[in-house]
């Protein structure tokens, strides 16, 4: 990508499976629109990746990557796995897996406001920072550190 920002999405559902990568500079992913976007490549832009509509599914893998944020009204899911920290904005969504399934997240996870899961499991290396959760479902922490 070049230090550019790639905005993907709109009222229709998409999947990519390629490969989303920087040359020098590192560029970030912005996913726009109601619909779902599926990424199912092997991914490794620097960049941050900001999901202000819809959904985003990261089916492959993404190492490298900045802060994923996702906005208010805004989903992140799908069955991959993600080297970034993430940050879930009141009011946004995590859905991991395909009905049941894991989404990985290696880096924290920031919660502002009442996790609201669409979740079955969600999985991660570093650390969990939030305001206040309430789970109907399984929610596993794996700390490293």
């Amino acid at each position: 990508m070049g230090g550019t920002a790639l905005t993907v999405g709109s009222s229709a559902n998409g999947t990519f499976s390629g490969a989303i990568y920087d040359d020098t500079t590192p560029g970030s992913v912005r996913k726009v629109g109601s619909g779902t976007q599926t990424l199912s490549g092997t991914n490794t832009y620097g960049g941050s990746t900001l999901i202000t509509g819809g959904a985003l599914l990261v089916n492959g893998t993404h190492t490298g990557g900045g802060l994923y944020t996702v906005a208010s009204g805004a989903t992140l899911g799908g069955t991959g796995s993600i080297g970034s920290n993430l940050l879930i904005s009141a009011d946004g969504a995590i859905a991991p897996g395909a009905s049941v399934g894991t989404l990985t997240v290696m880096g924290s996870i920031d919660l502002e406001g009442i996790l609201k899961p669409k979740f079955l499991l969600i999985e991660t290396t570093k650390g969990f920072i939030g305001k206040a959760v309430a789970f109907s479902s399984v929610f596993r922490v794996l700390a490293t550190d």
